[in-house]
């Protein structure tokens, strides 16, 4: 006999038998996410004023070597007059993707704290 359809049903749990870890756990990831797209978008801005707020991506920097009298150490520098720079375009998506996934974070956290731990109710 050939099946030609098949049903699944998805039953609830009773909200009872669900652990509290599990809002916990889904929280803390949240709060990371969180941290970590203000610490990349702050990482990124400082990089892109080290450029004189030029965008850097897609470009071709040119770089100047500078010697010292007294002793042998070269040092590069950056000629920003010389230097190709990329769409300013480019570098602004760079930076506030990040800060979408803070936003994405917050509205998260914010729903897993009202909502209780998942599952049927006989609250209502």
């Amino acid at each position: 006999m050939v099946v030609l359809e098949r049903y699944l049903q998805l039953y609830e749990r009773e909200s009872q038998l669900i652990s509290p870890a599990w809002k916990i756990f889904h929280i803390f990831f949240y709060v990371v996410i969180g941290l970590s797209g203000l610490a990349t978008s702050y990482a990124f801005s400082q990089v892109v004023e080290s450029f004189g707020g030029n965008c850097f991506l897609h470009g071709n920097v040119t770089f100047v070597s500078d010697r010292t009298d007294n002793s042998s150490a070269t040092y590069l520098t950056i000629d920003l007059v010389k230097s190709e720079w990329g769409r300013q375009s480019d570098c602004s998506f760079c930076q506030y993707v990040p800060v979408c996934s803070v936003i994405f974070s917050i509205v998260w956290i914010t729903f897993f704290l009202m909502c209780g731990r998942g599952g049927k109710t006989t609250r209502g």
